[in-house]
This record gives structure tokens, sequence and C-alpha cells, in this order.
């Protein structure tokens, strides 16, 4: 069996939580290889059964895919697999139409997934080939946090949060685990202080190169007194220039370009209108909202960017996505600097 780096201790000891024990691991599991002979990543969830030889997967499989550096979109996966790694999954687009499928092995001993991908039709066939590259682990944590800042220091609630943290199997891999990993401890800590109730988090990989790395957090929280959960997403970019760096989070700084001065107010405008066009209600929240600070991801020819629920519209609305060429923006964004090239 595969064994596992737990590397999360001697981070969440440095942190003001409590934790209150390990979840059992859910086996999220994120390959890279190729699919015909075209770069793909893989990133699947399965439940972990006890067997002789130790864990295996079984049950429900389900996850994502995509071609190339991530670039935002994924395609489904969902099927099933069984206790000797034998899988059989539907790939489906964003509409839950089936579009393809796909079977194989999974073997945890070697680190790969292998199969063959079939068109709906069933009438072509081709390779699969990749490797296990990272994995996760489920944590959960708690803390106290003022019912209301007007109380007293005697008010407070409990707040829990349930985080499933990536990290990645190869040694020379270890200080992006650490960087990784403490940016989302320390979101993790913000969030709970902010929103003072109940969260489950997942972070899940999406891309990983030698300069630059793409983890997706996935958050539902609920409030104290809230009349409803809600959930957000945000995208950690991670990035060095060479091996010999250290890794660090991408930021705003990294894609902007020109005068702020002039081209904030430029983005703002172009953002409400694409706002617009998606449907947003309330695209004007837009005006009250820092630029810098709002969720992005670079691509090769642009920078989607993401908003959530209540943000820019209703809550029944869901969650906005637009995206901005770098050649619209008049040299407002570019493609950072250590973007792989393709």
């Amino acid at each position: 069996m595969l064994k596992k780096m737990n590397i999360f201790a001697a981070i969440l000891c440095t942190c003001c939580f409590a934790p209150i024990g390990w979840a059992q691991d859910t086996g999220k599991l994120f390959f890279q290889g190729t699919l015909g002979g075209k770069p793909i990543w893989i990133n699947v969830q399965a439940a972990t059964i006890e067997t002789e030889s130790g864990q295996a997967l079984s049950g429900d499989l389900s996850g994502a895919y995509g071609y190339g550096l991530y670039d935002g979109r994924d395609i489904y996966l969902s099927g099933k697999v069984d206790e000797g790694g034998a899988f059989n999954v539907s790939e489906q687009d964003a509409q839950g139409k089936k579009t393809a499928s796909w079977t194989g092995q999974i073997d945890l001993d070697l680190g790969t997934l292998q199969g063959n991908w079939h068109n709906a039709q069933n009438t072509k066939s081709l390779p699969i080939n990749t490797r296990l590259v990272g994995m996760s682990e489920s944590i959960s944590i708690s803390q106290a946090v003022p019912r209301d800042p007007d109380n007293g220091i005697n008010a407070f609630q409990t707040a829990a949060s349930s985080l499933t943290l990536p990290y990645f199997i190869d040694p020379s891999d270890q200080s992006l685990n650490t960087a990784i990993n403490q940016t989302m401890v320390d979101f993790a800590k913000k969030s709970l202080t902010d929103k003072s109730g109940f969260s489950s988090e997942t972070n899940e990989v999406r891309a990983l190169t030698p300069t630059f790395a793409v983890i997706v957090n996935r958050n539902y929280g609920y409030g104290f007194g809230a009349a409803h959960g809600g959930s957000s997403s945000h995208h950690r970019v991670f990035t060095r220039a060479n091996a010999l760096q250290a890794w660090r989070k991408l930021t705003f700084a990294d894609i902007e370009g020109g005068n702020p001065q002039q081209c904030l107010p430029q983005l703002r405008a172009q953002m409400i209108t694409a706002l617009q066009k998606d449907g947003a209600s309330s695209p004007e929240q837009l005006e009250a909202k820092e630029i810098p600070s709002l969720d992005f991801l670079p691509t090769q020819e642009g920078v989607h960017f993401y908003f959530g629920e209540y943000s820019v519209g209703s809550y029944a609305e869901g969650t906005h996505q637009i995206y901005l060429r770098y050649s619209q923006t008049a040299g407002c964004l570019h493609k950072p600097a250590n973007y792989p090239a393709q």
C-alpha cells in the first residue's frame, strides 16, 4: 500500500485552533498523465475500506478531469470502483449529459490509474495512462469565537470546520506542501472568525508543474442565526521562478499591468459589463469591492474571475464567472511571468 505522509501536525500546532480529531480519509487522489497521448489531470474521490492487505477504494467513484494545464473547466466523472481497484465511470458535461465512459484500474501500490476512454457510441477507444501525484487528508478543527464583540469576553460560541488538505507525495514537493497548507489553514482560521459557524472545506488539486500549482478551495458555511448556509470557491495559485526558489502564493500584482489609477476603473467597468451579460442582477455591487482581492485564475489567454453567492446578485442566482482576455484589457492584465509554456 502506498505510504501517506502526514505533514499537517506541525502546521496546525502553530495556529490558534484546537484539533478535535482526524476525519476518515475519503480517498481524494490527484493523477497526471495522458489520454490518447494528450496531457490530462484527474481528481477523483472514493470511500476507503479496510482489507486484509490494508486500505482499498470501494463503492462510488466521482471527480473531474481536464486537458493540459487547468483552465477553469472541469469534465465530470461518476461511477463505481471495486475493492480490487477496477472502475467503470461515465464522463459528463456541465449539464449532466453522458459524453463518454471510462474503464480501467486504480493501483494504489503502484500509484497508477490506467484504462481506456470510450466515446458515447462505444465505437472509439483511447488509452489512459496516469500516475498518482497528490493525495489529501481530512481534519476537523474548532475555535471559540465571540458571539458579539459588544457582549463582552464571556459571550462565546464554538465555530467548527472540516478541512480536506492536499499534499503531494514526491519528497521534492514538501516545500510546496508547507506553503499550500499554511495558506489553507490561515484561510480557515479567518473563515471561522468571520462566519462563526460550521464550515466544510475541500481543497482539490487541479495543476502541478515545476513552477505552477493550482488548488481549488470549495467552502460551505452555516453561520449562527443565518436563514441558510452558503457556498463559495476560491482558486489558490502557487508559483516560483525555478526549482531552487521557494513557492509563494500568486497575487493580483503578478497579473496586473499598466497604471493602477487608470487600469482598475477600466477593469471594473469591463467586469460589470461582463457580469450583466452573465445575468447578474446586481453587478453594481462590484463598485464597492477591491479588484485585487477578487478570486481569479490566470490562463494562457486571459483571466477567469469568480463571484460567490450574494456578491453580485441574489442567493438564488448562485455564483457568477466571467473571463477577460489579456488582449481586451489594453495592457491592464497580463500572463504571470512563470506561467508554464504550452
